[in-house]
């Protein structure tokens, strides 16, 4: 709580590196290419995030999070028992945000804990956040200063959809309608997607609170932009862009994808 009270918060524009109290030295381009897919993906909400660090908002949030996750109050969080990345996921989706993957947190993680003693002190957690975050919103995303075009008003439509749009919660769920008007009933692809629902049984929990966060649709938008390379706002079945879209969402989510045919 001291650290957080008397810590001077550096701004983002114009700096290139940081180096924290607990002696960590970030280099934000060093890190930039891993993290740049949440750059993408968290795009809409740089200018927040950045009020949020410079004000010291992310950093208080950061510290309510951490005391929450420190039932023990020891002072530290274990990267082994997954608390490290819990906190952080916790941080980024009460912030509204995309979260980077377990790989990408890790490999900042370790600036921070150079001699592996596999946890961090508190002031390191709230700091590991603070790197990640200003590695995001260093450079804005290029797709910012694209010119608009028609296909980029749809994706821009489908930000704005994907904005607004409340995931129904998924207990005693037997049927959605879409607002592009497609309905999907369960009990019509049970059969068929019984072999699929079986191989990611143990990421059951994870993949409810995606859904229901939005956290799932955002990654599927970035992965659409990826895909769709010519910007026509459409993907293509018989070339396999959609089956490529679909099979990247689910590895990202460390699923198994469905078949083609499913």
């Amino acid at each position: 709580e001291q650290f957080v009270a008397s810590f001077s918060l550096p701004p983002i524009a114009g700096l290139a590196s940081i180096t924290y109290p607990c002696g960590a030295s970030v280099v934000f381009a060093e890190l930039a290419p891993l993290l740049a897919a949440a750059g993408v993906a968290n795009s809409l909400h740089r200018g927040r995030v950045i009020r949020a660090i410079e004000s010291g908002d992310m950093m208080r949030l950061a510290l309510w999070t951490f005391q929450a996750f420190d039932n023990d109050r020891s002072g530290t969080l274990s990267w082994a028992g997954g608390l490290v990345r819990d906190f952080v996921v916790a941080v980024f989706r009460q912030s509204g945000l995309v979260v980077p993957d377990e790989g990408q947190i890790y490999h900042v993680y370790t600036r921070f804990d150079k001699d592996r003693y596999m946890a961090l002190e508190a002031r390191e957690c709230l700091c590991l956040v603070d790197a990640i975050l200003r590695v995001i919103v260093a450079s804005e995303p290029s797709i910012a200063t694209t010119p608009m075009s028609s296909a980029r008003s749809s994706s821009l439509s489908a930000e704005q959809w994907v904005a607004s749009y409340r995931c129904p919660t998924l207990t005693a769920t037997e049927c959605v309608v879409y607002p592009c008007g497609a309905a999907f009933k369960a009990d019509e692809f049970s059969g068929l997607l019984a072999p699929l629902v079986a191989a990611n049984e143990p990421r059951r929990l994870a993949m409810i609170q995606a859904l229901e966060s939005g956290d799932l649709l955002r990654l599927a938008l970035h992965a659409f932009r990826q895909r769709d390379v010519m910007q026509h706002g459409f993907l293509d079945w018989g070339s396999g862009e959609v089956q490529d879209f679909a099979a990247a969402v689910f590895r990202q989510w460390g699923l198994s994808p469905p078949s083609e045919a499913q």
